[in-house]
């Protein structure tokens, strides 16, 4: 029986949207689809996440053997952007609510930079008084689909993985919950997600 249910939060619970961050702030949409390849497309932006670099390193390495410019436009991405780097989906709390007051306990389970999600937590997580708890990569220096961090999370809140399912858009970490015991919802969109949610709910 399922009685927790866990979600990640980027493209889940909210869109990122770093092209419109940076066109809101006056950027061309060429210049900000650039700055954001030459940004998120950066393997190291993965670091971020697991949080053991400093971030001010990650940036460098992000940067190292680009033009001027575009470093520069880096820099003001992760400058001024980022404060409306992603929007909560109007879903997003009426869903986490209502199963809360249905009696699912909701956990969050994301790769998430630390000083990322303090920022977003201020501006654009408006569900977090809806959650039982949650577990964040770049605080806990473990990245999914690592075994360590669906561990974390059953350990840390005393939970059983056989009674807890993940949603997440990403199908590799959906498989590494799995092995841990977890159900998995490959997550594609709200209505397909609620919809397979509710058939796992059902008695």
């Amino acid at each position: 029986m399922i009685r927790n249910i866990v979600f990640d939060v980027g493209s889940v619970l909210v869109r990122v949207r770093p092209e419109e961050a940076l066109t809101d702030l006056g950027f061309a949409r060429d210049r900000a689809e650039a700055t954001v390849r030459a940004a998120l497309g950066n393997p190291v932006w993965r670091e971020l996440d697991r949080g053991v670099m400093k971030k001010e390193d990650v940036f460098a390495a992000m940067k190292a053997g680009l033009p001027p410019a575009v470093q520069e436009d880096i820099g003001f991405f992760f400058e001024k952007a980022v404060w409306n780097f992603v929007k909560p989906f109007p879903y997003a709390r009426t869903w986490l609510s209502s199963l809360r007051e249905r009696g699912y306990r909701i956990f969050l389970l994301s790769n998430y930079p630390a000083w990322l999600w303090t920022v977003n937590e201020q501006n654009a997580f408006d569900f977090l008084d809806c959650i039982d708890g949650k577990v964040v990569s770049g605080f806990e220096k473990v990245i999914k689909p690592d075994p360590a961090i669906y561990r974390l999370l059953l350990s840390r809140y005393s939970l059983t993985a056989s009674e807890c399912v993940f949603l997440d858009d990403v199908a590799e970490n959906i498989a590494g919950a799995r092995s841990e015991g977890f159900s998995g919802i490959v997550f594609a969109s709200y209505e397909q997600a609620s919809a397979e949610l509710e058939g796992l709910l059902q008695p």
